[in-house]
């Protein structure tokens, strides 16, 4: 239990006296855990077990039994709670935790009621559900009978079919069946109508597209819900002012018609005159071989047929008499004795270095004509328009072409000098460092190759790194060129190596060898004695050589004399250089 210590376990054993004592401070601790801490009945170590359906008398649990907030999911085992085991009205909201009882936790048998049931209910819920029901109802496999929503007419049931409801039913209409019915009324609806030519016809509302369409000159536009249907401007209208263009009228009324720059593409017109009948008057035009202009004088009167002109005795008549004619021998005229003549006269220009005014015009004179004919503007115009040909704008004005060559008055000179700094394109020898274009990576034409281009086709190679092939401390020999790697191969810093040394690999059992640039030997040595190999000198001897016993006759008596052995050699170093082959080497520091 928890707050629960044993006071006495040396006292309360097997065969043991219990006293009272032992027992008081058994009970005192218990009285103190259930005062201080309550009881709980979990089932976790140090508590009491659960308690079941037949550890509960009927009508056993109270209010004041159960503490506030007192059940929760732990105290109570799955259908574990019936009817008989609570006293009526014994479980108030207060007893319950939020969340404690769900539908595992209630018999199946059991009827729960209440005046008033605030908090969440999770479970299935079997049997009627008295009262009000405020929240979301969730689940599946309900039925809910006479549903009333406010204080609206009861719901008896959910349709699924609105094709044969009546009016007093009272069921609510599923999504399901007001989309069936809603497309079953639009597919069974069409709209008629009927046009110009076609005869009546028919658009299925639920599937076809009724399309209005223009027609020559005609054109349509839809916008929301409106059709605007448009007549171009080659549809003559009734009201307003247009252009006609190759229209032809056949037998039109035209009332008092204004008529601008009247062209009439045929050989004659005729005139109905006052009244229709039989007879027209017809004017023939003959068809010309050139542009013709025929002037009507400002003023009224009647034109003259030819056969209403004839000749008599080289007179001229009007038809009602005969006008006073000219003879037709020679004669003179002075000019004041013409009307008109002398304004005339006044009007023209003198052959003689003639002053025009105004805007005088005069045939144009064709491209490169050389004559003393006169030049018109546009024969001018052509003239510097072939000159200019097609120069662009910034180029077609002396002073423009001028300023392009910089109003340098010996251009020509200049050019000649600035072209003998210049390169032949056949076999040209450049000087310096020349420099050009680097080719793309691949390139394989006649383009001249940079280094750049070359450097980069060598990186291009596969499997190729020179830079590491020659990585930092590398040794790079040549046999003829003394030219640094770094120009050759176009990486790296390098530094001249070895020079008059030959080169030994490393070997870490030799002291001589056990070092990364350790150096040593030397070209020329002079041997010391220890050098020496083991030899035999000849020896010349001279004086007294005596061999034999002593006096005594025990000791064998040696006697030598001294002497030189002869000598040769003349203690010079000698030649200790191996075979070798001058090489350009050089090292690559970074």
């Amino acid at each position: 239990m928890a707050g629960y210590t044993r006071q006495s376990e040396a006292g309360i054993v097997d065969g043991g006296i219990i006293s009272a004592n032992d027992l008081n401070a058994e009970f005192d601790q218990i009285e103190t855990a259930m005062g201080a801490l309550g009881h709980s009945h979990s089932g976790a170590s140090g508590e009491g077990p659960q308690i079941s359906t037949a550890g509960i008398a009927d009508s056993a649990v109270t209010t004041v039994k159960i503490n506030d907030a007192a059940v929760t999911t732990a105290k109570i085992t799955d259908a574990n709670v019936t009817n008989a085991k609570l006293a009526t009205d014994s479980v108030s909201t207060a007893k319950i935790q939020d969340d404690a009882i769900t539908g595992d936790k209630i018999d199946s048998t059991t009827t729960i009621t209440a005046a008033s049931f605030v908090g969440p209910l999770t479970g299935d819920v079997t049997g009627n559900v008295t009262g009000n029901l405020t929240g979301d109802v969730t689940g599946t496999n309900g039925t809910i009978t006479n549903l009333t929503i406010g204080s609206s007419t009861a719901v008896t049931s959910v349709d699924t079919d609105l094709s044969s409801v009546a009016e007093t039913d009272t069921t609510l209409a599923s999504a399901k069946a007001i989309k069936a019915y809603v497309d079953a009324q639009v597919t069974a609806q069409d709209l008629d109508f009927i046009a110009d030519s076609g005869g009546a016809l028919s658009i299925d509302l639920d599937s076809a597209t009724l399309s209005i369409l223009g027609g020559t000159g005609i054109s349509t536009t839809g916008s929301e819900n409106a059709v605007t249907i448009d007549i171009d401007s080659t549809v003559a209208t009734l009201t307003g002012t247009q252009t006609l263009t190759n229209k032809t009228l056949t037998s039109p009324t035209i009332d008092t018609p204004t008529v601008t720059n009247l062209y009439i593409n045929d050989s004659e017109i005729t005139f109905e005159g006052s009244s229709a009948n039989d007879f027209e008057t017809v004017l023939q035009v003959t068809n010309p071989t050139a542009d013709h202009i025929v002037t009507i004088k400002d003023e009224s009167g009647t034109v003259a047929l030819i056969s209403d002109i004839p000749t008599n005795n080289n007179q001229l008549t009007n038809g009602a008499g005969y006008i006073t004619g000219v003879a037709d021998d020679s004669h003179n005229h002075i000019i004041s004795n013409v009307d008109g003549l002398q304004d005339a006269l006044d009007a023209k220009a003198p052959l003689d270095s003639p002053v025009f005014i105004n805007t005088p015009t005069a045939p144009t004179a064709a491209a490169g004509t050389n004559t003393i004919q006169v030049a018109t503007t546009a024969f001018v115009s052509t003239a510097v328009a072939n000159i200019v040909d097609t120069a662009p704008e910034a180029l077609n004005t002396l002073n423009e072409l001028a300023v392009a060559l910089g109003n340098d008055e010996n251009f020509a000179t200049t050019v000649s000098t600035a072209l003998g700094t210049k390169a032949p394109l056949d076999s040209p020898v450049f000087e310096n460092t020349p420099t050009a274009p680097t080719a793309a990576t691949g390139t394989n034409t006649t383009q001249l190759a940079t280094t750049a281009f070359v450097q980069q086709e060598i990186s291009a190679i596969p499997g190729v790194d020179l830079s590491s092939v020659y990585p930092v401390g590398s040794v790079y020999i040549n046999a003829s060129v003394s030219t640094s790697p770094a120009t050759l191969l176009g990486f790296g810093t390098w530094e001249a190596f070895g020079a008059g040394r030959v080169m030994v690999g490393l070997d870490a059992g030799q002291t001589e060898f056990d070092t990364l640039g350790e150096t040593g030997g030397a070209k020329t040595h002079t041997l010391t004695q220890s050098e020496l190999p083991s030899h035999n000198h000849s020896t010349a001897y001279s004086g007294t050589f005596k061999a034999g016993l002593d006096a005594d006759g025990g000791t064998f008596v040696t006697q030598a004399g001294s002497g030189t052995t002869g000598s040769t050699g003349s203690g010079s170093a000698h030649n200790n250089l191996q075979p070798y082959i001058v090489v350009y080497m050089w090292k690559r520091t970074a």
